[in-house]
């Protein structure tokens, strides 16, 4: 629910958003969590965890999905960074997001590849 309204969210200088308004896919508790817990292995834990519970396709079209919320040039076209007010908390907010890019690339191409090979992961 929380990817969705982000997803939707119409960003802009108006309407600043935080560290806590961005749906970081790790298994941290929302309201202990920092940025030092967006980590490479925070994110595959979390996609570990959400394969065992999905089916295969939903699990493929969910990591899809991600893979665009949290891709760079996605976010620079959304204005995201226009709608962080603070310059520390927005240099967070990059490191974070562009860890969460990198480790959730792997998990999306290799899904890709199965798909190409004819597999099912």
């Amino acid at each position: 629910m929380l990817s969705e309204e982000f997803d939707a969210w119409k960003f802009s200088p108006d309407e600043s958003i935080t560290f806590y308004d961005v749906p970081w896919p790790v298994l941290h508790a929302p309201s202990r969590l920092t940025v030092e817990d967006v980590d490479w292995s925070a994110v595959e834990a979390f996609f570990d965890a959400v394969k065992s519970q999905m089916r295969l396709q939903d699990y493929k079209a969910f990591v899809e999905k991600s893979h665009r919320r949290f891709h760079p040039d996605r976010w620079r076209a959304r204005n995201v960074w226009l709608a962080i007010r603070d310059d520390v908390e927005r240099g967070f907010l990059e490191v974070a997001a562009n860890t969460v890019a990198q480790a959730i690339t792997p998990i999306w191409r290799g899904l890709k590849t199965h798909d190409v090979r004819g597999y099912q992961s």
